[in-house]
C-alpha cells in the first residue's frame, strides 16, 4: 500500500491553514482509510480488466456522508471472474451493496466508513 508522508514545507502548509479555521473541530482524511479505498479500487480495476468487462470503477468521497468513501463500479453488466481479487477488494469495505438502476445499468458498491479523523482545536 501506498505511503503518504508528508515533506516539511507541505506539513508547515498544512498547519499553517489550520489556524484559519474557525471552528473548533477540523477533520482530516485518515490515511489508512484511504489506503484501504485505493487498494479495493485497484484491485476491482484488475478483476475487471481480466475479465474483459468494461464497467466504470470511481473512487471518491460520499457527497450525502463525508465520512464514508465508495468505491462504485457501473456498467450495463459487471463479469467477474477472479473471485479472489473481488473477496480482497470487499474484505477492507464495511458495506458492500449490489442494485439494478433505472437506465438498464447495474452499480456495485464498496462503503469505507470513518474515512475522515475528527480533532478538537484548543485555544
Amino acid at each position: 500500500m501506498q505511503n503518504f508522508d508528508f515533506g516539511p514545507s507541505e506539513f508547515d502548509a498544512f498547519v499553517e491553514s489550520l489556524a484559519d479555521l474557525r471552528e473548533d473541530r477540523v477533520s482530516v482524511l485518515n490515511p489508512n482509510r484511504v489506503q484501504a479505498m485505493q487498494f479495493s479500487y485497484a484491485a476491482i480495476q484488475k478483476v475487471l480488466l481480466e475479465s474483459g468487462c468494461d464497467a466504470k470503477v470511481t473512487c471518491r468521497q460520499s457527497e450525502l456522508a463525508p465520512d464514508v468513501g465508495v468505491v462504485e463500479v457501473e456498467g450495463k453488466e459487471i463479469d467477474l471472474k477472479n473471485l479472489a481479487w473481488f473477496c480482497r477488494a470487499a474484505e477492507f469495505a464495511d458495506a458492500t451493496e449490489v442494485y439494478p438502476l433505472t437506465n438498464g445499468k447495474v452499480r456495485m458498491a464498496f462503503g469505507f466508513n470513518r474515512l475522515l479523523n475528527s480533532q478538537t482545536i484548543e485555544s
